[in-house]
């Protein structure tokens, strides 16, 4: 039987528009800043830097911050606030091992050449080591899920743009209204 994974839920507040992107910060980690050029975008990368972060946090043996619940966090003028949801295996406890130092070459070479930290290296290892399946509920297959999701909702937003934008046949018939005079869409603020 397969461990459920506990989430770990984040506010993240977000500034910008459709025309300039997306960027947020997420009040629990404070030096993390992350921008997207859609809301898909913003939202994949504040995973992928949360993730980060938490396992800086744990390679330097620092514990993680406790999500602050979304109705304490306050915002300022402008800012839209939004959940971020994080899977994780289970908390991070820091171990000391004795390793011989080529092996531990080997190690880092072979988790820097995979995208990962030696911890995460090795805590894959282990799990390989103990039988279970990889990528059942790791970073790597979050990542590639996120990834896909990312593209999906950004091919969503080219096709919404393209069907309903200013520069669309949609547009372009609503405004030019010939029978009226007019053939050209009204000009904005």
């Amino acid at each position: 039987m397969e461990a459920l994974m506990p989430n770990l839920v984040f506010v993240a507040l977000a500034t910008g528009d459709q025309q300039s992107g997306y960027q947020a910060k997420v009040p629990d980690l404070p030096d993390l800043n992350v921008a997207g050029a859609g809301i898909a975008d913003l939202v994949a990368a504040a995973r992928e830097a949360i993730l980060k972060a938490l396992q800086r946090l744990t390679d330097e043996g620092q514990e993680w911050p406790r999500p602050t619940a979304a109705e304490a966090v306050t915002t300022a003028s402008g800012e839209i606030p939004f959940l971020i949801d994080i899977s994780v295996e289970d908390a991070p406890v820091r171990v000391n091992i004795s390793i011989g130092e080529q092996l531990l070459k080997r190690i880092d070479q072979a988790a820097e050449a995979r995208g990962m930290s030696r911890s995460g290296f090795i805590a894959s290892a282990a799990r390989t080591a103990l039988g279970e399946k990889i990528g059942s509920g790791t970073g790597a297959d979050f990542d590639a899920i996120a990834r896909k999701l990312q593209d999906e909702w950004s091919v969503l937003g080219r096709k919404i743009t393209e069907s309903l934008g200013p520069d669309s046949a949609f547009t372009r018939r609503r405004c030019s209204c010939s029978n009226w005079g007019w053939t050209s869409a009204p000009s904005g603020p």
